[in-house]
């Protein structure tokens, strides 16, 4: 997902300072890890995302870089944060380019929509998922076989032939 892609991008910079501080006339290794990653990213003066990673790999030779179990939280005034988690997410720094995947788990107040996998280029910000997707919400499921969000509104389109379950509010048909 983009903002999952970001959390590559966020860890990067974490890296390149980081390499910034090596001795003078030592050499880098060519393998970089961090644990614990944490992260703020700013757009202005404004959040735009925070998030964290269990661990960061980043692969200097080819500028790949590789999360474990990433969360990235995208404040959205009006409509609550939104929150997205995934095992693993790998991508390429130069190209930025990203795909995340093991089970991908977007939540937003009470709806949650979960995929296997998705991908993010910064050709067009958005995040495509080619898998099935599952949506849930209090009063309904929606599944269908491929999912497009947007991460700067939040808004996510199911493609491909819809399958809808609504379920009555307690309360309904009085």
């Amino acid at each position: 997902m983009p903002q999952i892609a970001r959390l590559p991008c966020a860890a990067s910079i974490l890296l390149v300072a980081a390499c910034q501080g090596a001795e003078p006339g030592k050499p880098t290794p060519p393998v970089m890890t961090l644990t614990e990653v944490q992260f703020r990213a700013y757009r202005d003066a404004d959040l735009s995302m925070r998030g964290q990673a269990a661990e960061v790999v980043y692969l200097r030779q080819t500028s790949e870089v590789r999360a474990r179990d990433a969360v990235v939280v995208l404040p959205q005034p009006g409509a609550g944060e939104l929150r997205i988690a995934a095992p693993t997410v790998e991508g390429d720094l130069s190209a930025r380019t990203y795909r995340a995947s093991g089970g991908i788990v977007a939540t937003r107040g009470g709806d949650e929509a979960r995929t296997a996998s998705a991908r993010w280029s910064a050709a067009d910000g958005l995040v495509r998922g080619d898998e099935p997707v599952e949506l849930r919400g209090p009063s309904y499921r929606l599944a269908g076989p491929s999912v497009t969000l947007d991460p700067a509104t939040g808004d996510l389109d199911v493609r491909g032939g819809v399958r809808v379950v609504v379920t009555p509010s307690a309360g309904a048909g009085r």
